[in-house]
């Protein structure tokens, strides 16, 4: 207990000895003055003006403090401090502290913490009062001044900051605690009116901040326990010179959460709503202090759009797209900002992005962008030919900020494009010489298509030579195993940065395309460094053949050098494509050629063969060689060859060897005729010209001349035109029989001079001919794939003209031109009427068959259906229309035909037709003259077949007669072979309005009147149409009369059979006969009808009536059956007939009997006819049978019989 006394007894010594000795250091200058020295580490000076020393409660007056350092000066007019040494332990040792006219004076801006220990300093003094406290933060900076009062109220502090601008206006900081002794709460508020922070003083805290701020501001606030219960209020301040074009700011705030101290914040600029900043939340907790912006949308905001528009000039940048729960760490270097991109969009000058998506992260000199892009648009039209879509694209980038510089660290990534994998590594790092950077970007994909591949293909000064040309060579396909290495500046400048790329890849499918010639199925292997081009061409096909070629480029001295060295192996069809392009057509070709090939051009786009800076050297070999061109009656075989070739000489040696058509030719390249233009191969030998000429008309020529052959081809002579290939072919024709119609006919040995120059590939477009046959004709013909277009001049006599397009020309003068040559002519439909246009072509002498016809004139008209042929001469006089669609048929419509036919060219005529016609024609004659006779106007069509001629839908008018559609629809003539004659059949209807008129025609003066005649036949004769023999006529006729009439002629002595015929229905004769009437009484004239119908069957023996031949007369019918036989000269001879007469008696009898007795026994007979009424009616019908001869004929009757009328 002694122990525990003693040791009470020192601490208290100790403490009273400590407290004693602070109260009187209190008192001493010494002790203010170290304390100035080890808090400022200077001395100072100062006056201790008045001195109270107190054992527990001394105090002290200071005055004329003055303290310099560095950093600050410290100027007291006055200071009064009153000490309370008991509280020394809990650090409350000053009471009361009184301050006037205190001025510190900051030379440099950063003193943060000095001044923030000096109010953790402050803060523990239970009264303090500061009145004219003024302090600059720089040496530029205005002063603030600042008046503050706090003191301890109920264990409280109350406190009240007042800060006054320039012009006297305040913000006041306000805190007041409870009234309660002991309470936790306390209250407080901020509040200003136009109170102006100075730009200098803005300067300590904001290096870009050129401009002053006025404030206005109420913000009230609840504490308790320390914790913010209510915090809310507004803040607005305007701004005297805009930043970034925001002029003023307004804004209120309420807390939202108070254990985290969550305020949220609501907020305008330029007293514009519109330009509302997105919301955010402001966090002031103890663990964290930070502000949550849910959602920016950069491109709909208009806050961040105006932002963005506004400091354009100064960011290299734009931005769009949506930004996500975006975070600002206020104490956190390690994270200071955090945001989620949704399609966030980066525009620059050299780049522009669109669709960035993920997680950013920003920390004081590092960030981390995490991309998870569903699809990433990437366009320049600084360094891109299109726009790029990468979809699928994730990355983990890392990025290092600072304010010199901004990097990219090499970042792996993956994405997709254009349905195309691709992995690789970007990066991304400052140069101090230049604005922007380098960027570094490395792609690796397993297949890339060729489009795909020239899209990343950069487009830089350094490389655009390379990429033209290898862009303007490959057309499609693929790459595998690829690689891409690039390096390029940001802005795209050079000047202080370098820039590279590297390509390595396996071609597939690849196509090229050199000059407009297309290499396809291409495998190769290709090497890129910069403008270094390396490669192997391991397979191509060219025009079917295979070609295999080593390139690379090198620089040159006057630039980049393409050099290619290669062979070619394949069908001998490869060289006939590569001249003849598209324009020769060959229905077989076979052989092969062996080439190989050396090129060296500069590189550039377009790349020539024959350009004046490139060489090409080829040797080529052809073997076997055949082609069959049948549409040109064109069969080359065993076609051998050689030929060396540069570019620079032309072509220095070679050979051709071939048959053409049977022919064997050799051909010598001739040194002497070759030059600068063209090369020539001879050759000179007796050609069969049969050989060269359509099946058709070869066999009309035999015999063989001599001919002379030459081959020019363009010598491909660098630097000049390349010429028409050409054929051409000259002889006299002496020794060649030509048996062909006028005006080709000639004798073997007749000398006509032949030339013809034929151009197969005339300006790749189309073929060329030109040909002159003696004086017959000369012409100039442009074969198209639409037609011919071009001219022919037929005779000698000079001629104007000249060819134009799409329209084929035909003039000048035939001496004789024989129509038969229409023989050698397809003219079946299967192809079109040429387009020819004839102008007033004169034939003197034109023969058709044995008919001569002179001066014709010949003139064409074309429309889009026909040809039309206007032919004019004393005979004929008409057009013939030639059609030039398939689907119709050749039309001859003529106005007149005027022929003088004889026994023998009538058949010859007809013989030519048959043997020569192969196409359906339509025909219509208007008038149409034989030996001077009008046989009318006729229209019908011609359709030839193998063994006949059919004239199908006939219509036409030979004087009172008709011809037409039967009652099935047909009207037709057919012309056959029958053994080692001919057979025609008639099957159509004939008709006449006035039948006796028409018999006169034919010299038949008849006993009969007819008002019409209507005969449906089916007859076949046993010869030509018109030499007709009713004697051989055999089928079917059908006959229709109205107004029948057969005259009582007694004294008929005529032999024709057809009037004897007739005569055998007059019933006059025979109802007296067996009546004992005289019945010529009644009908005075003869015998009449109203109309008559039947059928009749003609055979060689027979006539044969097998339907009722029904004559009508009023209530009469006559119905006629049987048969006639013919002789054997066809003669109608006897007769076996039967006729049932049906006569209503007691309409007859009054007549008869008036006829008869007068009117007394017409009256009996009247009266007797009503008694026996009913048996008058059944004895109304009779039959009849007529026998004997066609000359004697005999008449039975053979009884009444009954036939009632009901």
């Amino acid at each position: 207990m002694k122990k525990l006394l003693s040791s009470l007894l020192w601490i208290i010594s100790i403490y009273i000895i400590v407290i004693f000795s602070l109260s009187v250091a209190t008192t001493q200058k010494g002790f203010y003055s170290f304390l100035i020295k080890t808090s400022f580490g200077t001395d100072s000076s100062f006056a201790l003006a008045e001195v109270n020393w107190h054992p527990i409660y001394p105090s002290v007056i200071i005055e004329d403090l003055m303290i310099e350092t560095n950093a600050q000066n410290v100027a007291l007019k006055e200071v009064t401090i009153e000490f309370s040494i008991a509280n020394l332990l809990n650090r409350n040792f000053i009471s009361k502290l009184n301050i006037s006219n205190l001025t510190i004076d900051n030379r440099t801006s950063d003193q943060e913490s000095n001044i923030l220990g000096l109010i953790d300093f402050l803060k523990n003094i239970e009264e303090l009062n500061i009145k004219d406290l003024n302090v600059r933060f720089s040496e530029t900076a205005n002063y603030i001044r600042v008046d503050l009062n706090s003191f301890a109220i109920n264990d409280g502090l109350s406190l009240l900051l007042t800060m006054r601008d320039d012009e006297g206006d305040e913000l006041e900081i306000g805190l007041l605690p409870s009234s309660d002794s002991g309470s936790p709460f306390f209250k407080g508020f901020v509040k200003a009116n136009k109170f102006t922070l100075d730009r200098n003083l803005l300067k300590n805290f904001c290096d870009k901040c050129e401009s002053s701020i006025e404030i206005q501001t109420y913000i009230s606030f609840n504490f308790f326990n320390n914790k913010a219960l209510n915090l809310k209020g507004n803040l607005d301040f305007n701004l005297d010179k805009d930043i970034f074009g925001i002029k003023s700011f307004n804004s209120s705030f309420k807390l939202k959460d108070s254990n985290q101290v969550s305020v949220q914040v609501t907020s305008f600029i330029n007293n514009d709503t519109r330009l509302k900043i997105p919301d955010f939340f402001l966090h002031l907790s103890k663990n964290e202090k930070k502000i949550t912006i849910p959602d920016i949308n950069l491109s709909k905001d208009e806050f961040p759009k105006f932002i963005i528009k506004n400091i354009n000039n100064s960011l290299p940048f734009v931005m769009s797209g949506i930004l996500k729960n975006s975070v600002i760490n206020l104490e956190n270097n390690e994270e200071i900002l955090s945001s989620t991109l949704l399609n966030l969009g980066i525009k620059n000058e050299s780049f522009d992005l669109e669709g960035l998506s993920g997680q950013f992260s920003l920390g004081k000199e590092k960030g981390r962008l995490i991309l998870d892009s569903p699809s990433l648009g990437i366009s320049s039209k600084k360094y891109l030919d299109r726009d790029l879509k990468l979809n699928n694209l994730k990355s983990l980038i890392e990025l290092r900020i600072s304010k010199e510089n901004f990097e990219i660290f090499p970042s792996q990534f993956v994405g997709v494009l254009e349905n195309q994998k691709l992995q690789g590594r970007v990066a991304f790092s400052s140069i101090p010489t230049s604005g922007i950077g380098n960027i570094d970007l490395r792609v690796k994909t397993n297949l890339i298509s060729d489009k795909s591949a020239f899209a990343l293909f950069p487009n830089t000064n350094y490389l655009s030579t390379t990429k033209s040309a290898i862009k303007d060579l490959i057309k499609c396909g693929s790459f595998e195993d690829t690689s891409i290495i690039l390096r390029l500046p940001g802005d795209g400048i050079y000047i202080d940065n370098s820039g590279s790329f590297g390509l390595q890849a396996f071609g597939e499918d690849i196509c090229l395309d050199i000059n407009g010639y297309s290499i396809t199925d291409v495998k190769t292997q290709l090497n890129i460094n910069n403008f270094a081009v390396k490669g192997k061409l391991n397979k191509g096909e060219f025009l079917d053949s295979e070609v295999s070629a080593k390139y690379e480029t090198y620089r040159g001295s006057s630039g980049l050098i393409l050099d290619i060295t290669g062979e070619s192996e394949g069908p001998f069809n490869t060289l006939i494509r590569l001249f003849g392009e598209n324009n020769f057509s060959a229905d077989e070709v076979n052989g092969v050629h062996k080439t190989n090939f050396k090129f060296t051009t500069p590189l550039k786009k377009n790349i020539h063969l024959l350009d004046s800076k490139s060489s090409l050297e080829v040797v080529s070999e052809i073997e076997d060689g055949n082609l069959k061109a049948e549409g040109l009656g064109l069969n080359i075989n065993n076609i051998f060859s050689s030929f060396n070739y540069n570019s620079s000489k032309g072509f220095d040696a070679g050979f051709i060897s071939l048959k053409l058509n049977s022919i064997p030719l050799v051909f010598d390249l001739d040194s002497e005729l070759s030059g600068n233009d063209y090369t020539f191969f001879s050759s000179n030998t007796s050609l069969r010209f049969r050989n060269l000429l359509p099946k058709k008309i070869r066999n009309k020529i035999s015999g063989s001349s001599i001919s002379s052959f030459k081959l020019a081809i363009p010598s491909l002579i660098k630097g000049r035109d390349i010429q028409e290939t050409y054929i051409q072919i000259s002889s006299n024709l002496s020794g060649t029989e030509i048996n062909l119609p006028s005006p080709f006919y000639k004798e073997t040995s007749e000398q006509i001079p032949f030339n013809l120059d034929y151009y197969p590939f005339f300006n790749s477009q189309f073929s060329k001919l030109q040909f002159r046959y003696g004086d017959a004709f000369r012409g100039k013909l442009h074969f198209l794939d639409r037609g011919v277009e071009g001219f022919v001049i037929a005779g000698k006599k000079k001629q104007t003209i000249s060819i134009e397009s799409d329209k084929l020309f035909l003039i000048g003068s035939i001496p004789r031109l024989d129509l038969s040559l229409l023989s050698f002519i397809d003219l079946s439909g299967e192809g079109r009427a040429p387009s020819i246009e004839i102008k007033n072509l004169k034939i003197k002498e034109m023969l058709v068959s044995d008919f001569l016809f002179s001066e014709t004139i010949v003139n064409s008209k074309i429309s889009d259906k026909y040809l039309a042929l206007e032919i004019d001469n004393k005979n004929i006089e008409g057009k013939v229309y030639l059609p030039r669609l398939t689907t119709l048929d050749p039309l001859i419509d003529l106005e007149k035909v005027n022929f003088n036919f004889t026994e023998t060219n009538d058949s010859s005529f007809f013989l030519d037709i048959y043997n020569n016609l192969n196409q359906k024609l339509e025909f219509n004659i208007n008038s149409l003259v034989l030996n001077s006779h009008d046989y009318g106007n006729w229209a019908f069509k011609l359709e030839p077949s193998e063994s006949s001629i059919i004239f199908e839908n006939i219509n036409g008018a030979y004087g009172k007669w008709g011809l037409t559609e039967n009652s099935n629809g047909i009207s037709r003539l057919s012309i056959s072979k029958e053994g080692t004659g001919w057979k025609t059949n008639l099957e159509s209807k004939i008709y006449s309005g006035s039948p006796e008129k028409g018999f006169l025609q034919f010299g038949i003066e008849p006993n009969f009147e007819m008002d019409t005649i209507y005969a449906e036949t089916n007859l076949v004769w046993s010869s030509l149409p018109w030499k007709l023999n009713y004697k051989n006529f055999r089928g079917d006729l059908n006959l229709e009369i109205e107004g029948l009439l057969i005259e009582n002629k007694g004294d008929l002595q005529t032999p024709n059979n057809l009037l004897r015929l007739v005569n055998i229905f007059n019933v006059t004769d025979s109802f007296e006969k067996v009546t004992n009437l005289d019945f010529r009484k009644l009908y005075k004239s003869g015998f009449s009808a109203d109309s008559v119908k039947g059928k009749l069957n003609i055979t060689p023996d027979l006539i044969t009536i097998n339907s009722p031949m029904i004559f009508r007369s009023g209530s009469s019918e006559f119905k006629w059956q049987g048969n006639i036989q013919r002789d054997k000269n066809g003669d109608l001879y006897t007769l076996d007939l039967g006729v049932v007469m049906t006569l209503p008696l007691r309409e007859y009898l009054p007549a008869y009997a008036l006829l008869l007795g007068g009117p007394l026994t017409a009256g009996v007979v009247y009266i007797a006819g009503k008694a026996f009424e009913r048996n008058l009616d059944q004895l109304s019908s009779g039959s009849w049978s007529v026998q004997g001869t066609l000359n004697e004929p005999k008449t039975v009757f053979n009884g009444w019989f009954e036939e009632s009328t009901n």
